[in-house]
């Protein structure tokens, strides 16, 4: 929770002002994002200590239990940072509780938690932004702001609930110089979708237009289903994947060629898909700028509203604008609603007015990519539980990579059917346990006793362990 000062600061809060002053003042020593640098600097530290000393404390153990592994990006950062005898230590507790987990009755399986590194890339951009509103009414905060390019817009928008009248009033005029800065210098990607995350993914490649599927049986939906079976990976983990790679090769066709109210949702693409859109598309810079004169309205307009509707401190000085008020609502509506509207608004709390004036503007629409993957990966999802009735289709599927942890448990919340319920979950353990084995018997050959013994398959255990968890693969250090 956020603590706001409303009385003369004793020593104590005196030096938390400090703290917070200096905190803020460090973080814009560079360039970007504050917000975005801060997510990032977070996780690199949440894995340093990680990896060193903290994966095998039974608290750490239990909380990746909880949450099923790592979410992709941060499961590619960790394979990353660490050396296969460490992802294996970390990955064969997992494993074991989730085959654990399986053998209850019926296949039940949920994911409880978060993933731990985006818990701390959230808690430092909260301990930032508690920072931010602390020192926000210093004078050298405020010009350390103005100088720099402190936000972006994801951002901003995150952030601009919790502010008050006169600090949403700066931070607006702080995001609208961005801009205009982004404008002049042809640089608005970061202001308007932030920085790269660490472990974040390079955009994916559009999948062929026309399947290619080899012969077509009683069903081509399950035929295909079944070639996408004997691919390697998560088969909901690539319908995603492609489902987003077919949206942003779209959009890039659609921007080039057409007018933008043809791809008018795409001004609501989140940070990561914005970002992913402007590598994969030299259409980026026109979408880029159409969002920017757009924002630039929005943002214009609430700050103009919060200069000229802000309301007087006092009664008196409230009741002396019920005639103005009075007179403009006349305009509109008759002599008695009039009156009860302005009397509402003459005396209306400052934080309902501000949330009034700033809760349209800064909405933003559902990103269309978000949607897209969405929207792939459940259709995948419910296609295969479906096909699981078929015998061959479910005997391709024994002998698949199977799904990820990560997608296990909203595959299973579609099951109408026992059967494919049982089917799922029951190969889930399965496969688990053999992992399970390996892990422990990688351990074992990488020991000073074992070091005569002939090294086998189990050396990339711990790859098949990332992506049985999190539907990745990845290359890590020697």
């Amino acid at each position: 929770m956020i603590r706001r000062l409303r009385h003369a600061p004793g020593p104590e809060e005196t030096g938390s002002l400090r703290v917070a002053r200096a905190d803020v003042l460090g973080s814009l020593s560079s360039g970007g994002c504050i917000f975005c640098r801060r997510e990032g600097e977070s996780v690199g530290r949440f894995f340093f200590w990680y990896l060193h000393e903290g994966y095998s404390q039974p608290e750490n153990v239990e909380r990746l239990r909880r949450s099923g592994g790592f979410c992709p990006a941060h499961t590619s950062f960790l394979i990353q940072q660490a050396v296969p005898q460490t992802v294996a230590s970390i990955y064969l507790p997992l494993i074991s509780a989730a085959a654990e987990d399986l053998r209850g009755e019926g296949g039940a399986f949920s994911l409880e938690a978060p993933c731990p590194a985006c818990t701390a890339a959230r808690r430092g951009r909260e301990n930032l932004l508690s920072s931010l509103v602390s020192s926000l009414r210093d004078s050298e905060v405020r010009g350390a702001l103005r100088r720099s390019r402190p936000l972006c817009l994801p951002h901003l928008l995150w952030l601009a609930p919790t502010l008050s009248w006169d600090e949403l009033a700066f931070v607006v005029g702080v995001m609208l110089d961005e801009i205009q800065e982004g404008i002049r210098t042809g640089s608005l990607s970061t202001p308007l979708w932030g920085s790269p995350h660490p472990g974040e993914s390079p955009p994916p490649e559009a999948p062929p237009a026309t399947s290619s599927t080899p012969g077509r049986g009683w069903s081509p939906a399950v035929a295909e289903l079944r070639f996408d079976l004997s691919r390697p990976g998560c088969p909901v983990c690539r319908a995603e994947e492609e489902g987003l790679g077919r949206y942003l090769s779209w959009l890039s066709r659609e921007v080039a060629e057409h007018p933008h109210h043809r791809w008018e949702e795409a001004l609501g693409l989140c940070g990561e898909h914005g970002r992913a859109f402007g590598e994969l598309s030299e259409a980026s810079g026109r979408l880029l700028m159409e969002l920017a004169s757009r924002w630039q309205e929005r943002l214009g307009a609430l700050g103009d509203a919060l200069r000229e509707e802000r309301p007087p401190e006092g009664f008196l000085p409230r009741l002396a604008r019920l005639p103005t008020l009075f007179g403009s609502l006349r305009r509109e509506s008759a002599a008695l609603p009039a009156l009860r509207q302005a009397l509402v608004r003459s005396f209306e709390p400052r934080e309902k007015v501000l949330q009034r004036l700033r809760g349209p503007v800064l909405q933003r629409p559902p990103c269309p990519a978000c949607r897209s993957v969405k929207t792939a990966g459940r259709s995948k999802a419910d296609l295969l539980w479906r096909s699981l009735s078929d015998p061959e289709t479910r005997r391709t599927y024994e002998e698949s990579d199977w799904l990820c942890l990560r997608h296990l448990p909203p595959t299973l919340s579609l099951c109408e059917d026992g059967a494919a319920r049982g089917a799922l979950s029951g190969t889930a353990r399965s496969r688990m346990l053999i992992p399970q084995w390996e892990l422990r018997e990688y351990q074992r050959r990488q020991s000073w006793n074992a070091r005569y013994e002939r090294k086998g398959p189990e050396q990339d255990a711990w790859r098949r362990a990332v992506a049985a968890c999190s539907g990745i693969t990845g290359e890590v250090k020697p």
